[in-house]
């Protein structure tokens, strides 16, 4: 299945984003910080992925 793009469809059928943002540069601002939301999260989670591996690890080795 082929994505269009947005220009290919027709002004009926976009989503009307003007209750959400003042203009387009504020829709691009909030796109820019939940960018950097998901990059922060995807750090957090792979750290305490990786202090909860460690930790079962640790609980492991000491249980025998």
């Amino acid at each position: 299945m082929e994505l269009k793009q947005r220009s290919e469809f027709s002004e009926n059928e976009l989503w009307d984003l003007s209750a959400l943002y003042q203009d387009r540069e504020d829709f691009l601002r909030h796109i820019e910080k939940t960018l950097e939301d998901i990059n922060l999260f995807t750090k957090n989670f792979q750290l305490s992925m990786t202090l909860l591996v460690r930790s079962m690890k640790s609980s492991k080795s000491t249980s025998r």
